[in-house]
């Protein structure tokens, strides 16, 4: 029959086991369960890519895609860009015309450009010299206003200019459409807010404004292979490309 010591030896032997048992399991458990902080960050990035991917997929497709933040770089043509940015550029310059009339001129001045750029790299025909040419050009200039815009001299009828004999009028949805509704209000808040440095100095912005484009504009393969193609524009670097 044991004594009362050794019993007493026992139950302490029992309790010591039973309270380590205890915190194994305690250690165990905080083991099994992480907080939510050591999981979120991970489901965070996995659930931010999983976001960004149908983006990234529909501006492949060609379709405007959504940003979540105004420092990413926005995927797109060069064309609308340069649309948009001479339309700011001609509102600036001459507050007094309408919006549409600017529109106008925005489109006016990556058509040409468009033109120059293709005949450049064997894309488009030459142009054509024959005197009929020549009058039509030079009937467009008759009874319309004269507008500089960026280096070029444009003539304006009503709310349009004219290119080769017609208006080249540009909707504003249109364009809105080529870049997707908030990357349009962000490229236009970002065009109209770093030309504000150069107020009293319209001039001399207007001849510098197609050398800021320059800067600034989504970068292309050169030649026949960027025809057409899709770079990135960041407004960041509409900023400081345009700030005086």
């Amino acid at each position: 029959m044991p004594t009362t010591r050794s019993a007493a030896k026992q139950s302490h032997t029992e309790d010591s086991s039973k309270g380590a048992s205890r915190k194994a399991s305690s250690t165990s458990a905080k083991r099994k369960a992480p907080s939510d902080s050591d999981i979120e960050p991970r489901s965070g990035k996995k659930a931010a890519r999983k976001r960004e991917k149908p983006a990234n997929e529909a501006r492949e497709d060609g379709h405007p895609g959504e940003i979540s933040s105004g420092s990413e770089p926005i995927i797109i043509n060069r064309a609308p860009v340069l649309q948009l940015w001479g339309s700011v550029v001609a509102k600036f310059v001459h507050p007094d015309l309408p919006w549409v009339a600017c529109l106008s001129i925005g489109n006016a001045i990556s058509s040409l450009c468009a033109v120059s750029k293709g005949r450049s790299i064997g894309l488009i025909k030459p142009a054509d010299d024959t005197k009929k040419d020549k009058k039509t050009r030079q009937r467009q200039f008759d009874d319309a206003r004269i507008v500089k815009v960026m280096g070029f001299s444009l003539p304006i009828k009503g709310d349009a200019v004219i290119l080769g004999g017609k208006p080249k009028p540009l909707k504003g949805e249109t364009l809105e459409h080529k870049f997707g509704g908030q990357q349009y209000d962000a490229v236009k808040a970002a065009f109209e807010d770093s030309l504000q440095s150069w107020k009293g100095h319209e001039d001399e912005l207007n001849t510098k404004a197609f050398h800021m484009y320059e800067q600034f504009r989504p970068t292309v393969a050169s030649g026949q292979k960027g025809w057409g193609r899709k770079g990135e524009l960041s407004t960041s670097e509409i900023a400081k490309a345009v700030r005086r």
